[in-house]
């Protein structure tokens, strides 16, 4: 009897396991063929003055191009201090007198700008435009102020300033002269729309890079790494090296098109908010990876104003990572992507950066 039962129960299974197996052999076909069938569709464009490269494996993928692409101009007509009725302009148009509505996204950019502001010191802080204008930056017209003026417009600058209503979706600049602008942080801002534009349709993965931020979406079928290419800071037309990149966003400060010529040599258009003087140190670039594109934009300025010493602190503080190129062609990678790096560029020289 107990024979039959052992046969019997062979009968049953055999068949539900061929059909199981036929099951799963199927799926992966279907899910094959769609994925082969889901062509590279690349949109290189130029956005509110941002070179856009947008590389992407889905479907309706023109009209996720051009809802990006409207999402920018919306984004900068709200965010840009320069343009009349932005959130931004009306902050600082009602400085020192009045609290100003403001858009939810507007609050949770200022959020993070003042988080990484807190976290850093003030190295980071959005009120520095009376700096940057006084440097002559904004106008490309650069000149040494005169210690005075140096004083005088430091008393406007404090990331404090910014008084935030939660409850309200109000902001107010507690004094009159101080000015906010979120310009050196629009790339981040873009690529992080972007990133959730791709989330909301038939994207399946891709990579886009708005100015000097790039962000990585989805998984390749092969689960294979993403490789960036490291710039040269000396010749921005030159790769230095490449990383290999799961998934996130890289920001890169110290590009050719952060630069300026300044008494006869290229300079980062920078200012340490502290001192209210160019920074003092020998960081001509860095480039950080991190899970939010609006923090990695604002830790990549950090690690260009302070040493990488103080620059390592805080980076681990959130868990960033970063690579940090100096002026003797000292390439510096923090531990956790440092055997992910490749360097092409001999004249360079690699160290792992750690406390």
């Amino acid at each position: 009897m107990a024979n039959k039962i052992k046969k019997t129960s062979i009968k049953v299974y055999v068949p539900l396991i061929f059909l199981l197996a036929a099951i799963i052999v199927l799926v992966i076909c279907i899910y094959t063929f769609a994925v082969k069938n889901y062509k590279e569709s690349v949109d290189d464009s130029v956005v509110s003055g941002r070179s856009v490269h947008q590389a992407v494996y889905g479907r309706h993928t023109q009209e996720v191009f051009k809802k990006i692409k409207e999402n920018f101009l919306k984004l900068e007509d709200s965010l840009s201090y320069d343009i009349d009725g932005s959130d931004v302009d009306k902050i600082n148009s009602g400085a020192g007198t009045k609290w100003v509505k403001v858009d939810k996204n507007t609050i949770d950019i200022l959020n993070k700008a003042h988080d990484v502001s807190q976290n850093s010191g003030g190295i980071f802080d959005i009120t520095s435009l009376p700096l940057f204008k006084l440097w002559g930056f904004e106008d490309s017209q650069v000149c040494t102020p005169a210690a005075e003026e140096i004083n005088e417009t430091l008393k406007h600058v404090n990331y404090n300033l910014v008084n935030i209503n939660h409850n309200l979706d109000r902001v107010k600049l507690d004094d009159e002269f101080s000015l906010i602008s979120l310009k050196n942080l629009l790339s981040g801002i873009l690529c992080e729309n972007a990133v959730g534009v791709y989330k909301g349709s038939e994207i399946s993965y891709g990579i886009i890079s708005v100015g000097n931020v790039t962000g990585l979406y989805g998984e390749k079928p092969d689960q294979s790494f993403w490789k960036i290419s490291l710039r040269d800071p000396f010749d921005s037309d030159i790769n230095i090296g490449n990383i290999k990149v799961k998934s996130g966003y890289i920001s890169t400060f110290g590009c050719n098109s952060d630069k300026i010529f300044f008494n006869g040599e290229k300079i980062n258009k920078i200012v340490n908010p502290k001192t209210g003087e160019l920074p003092k140190s020998d960081i001509l670039s860095a480039t950080v990876f991190y899970s939010d594109p609006i923090i990695a934009g604002a830790l990549s300025k950090v690690c260009c104003i302070i040493d990488k010493e103080a620059s390592f602190k805080i980076l681990n503080h959130y868990g960033a990572e970063a690579i940090i190129i100096d002026s003797d062609k000292n390439v510096h990678i923090t531990q956790n992507i440092y055997d992910e790096f490749n360097l092409i560029k001999n004249d360079y020289k690699v160290y792992s950066l750690s406390s």
